[in-house]
């Protein structure tokens, strides 16, 4: 009997299912993106001054308004990402970080980290696809990128939940 009672118990435990990957929703990774873009623009400034023409789009007055214009979405948009970083790592046991600008600094070395190694020829090309995206609301600058993101990293690989 008692045998029976430890099978039936068995029996009507579910298997355990695999604990599903830390990920970043499409909405989280727009935001994050929206508010790294500012801090990339700048290093792409700072990198391709030499190399762009004055009048090359990121280096002009029109440039500058378009990154104000990002740098004013991306700020309500902060505290958001914030929770989700803070979320995301902590899912990995990595302890928050001690504040918020921290985080922000974190998520900056993050995204811009790639900006640094841009090399003078692809300067060019860079401020042409700034110059295409400034006519798009903020929103939809994340959303293609996210987009172009998920067609790009293999599933098994990428922190984007499908």
């Amino acid at each position: 009997m008692i045998r029976a009672l430890a099978l039936a118990g068995l029996l009507a435990t579910p298997p355990a299912l695999p604990t599903p990957r830390p990920c970043f929703t499409p909405d989280e990774l727009r935001d994050t993106i929206i508010v790294a873009i500012p801090a990339g623009m700048d290093v792409a400034i700072e990198r391709c001054r030499g190399t762009l023409d004055p009048n090359a789009f990121i280096m002009t007055g029109t440039g500058r308004a378009f990154l104000e214009r990002l740098r004013a979405d991306a700020l309500p948009r902060r505290a958001r990402v914030v929770a989700s970083w803070h979320r995301f790592r902590g899912a990995y046991g990595i302890p928050p970080d001690k504040s918020d600008s921290e985080t922000m600094g974190t998520i900056y070395d993050t995204f811009v980290k790639g900006m640094g190694s841009i090399r003078p020829a692809q300067c060019r090309d860079l401020n042409s696809l700034i110059e295409a995206l400034a006519p798009l609301p903020p929103s939809n600058i994340g959303s293609a990128i996210v987009a172009t993101f998920a067609l790009v990293v293999s599933p098994d690989k990428d922190v984007l939940c499908r």
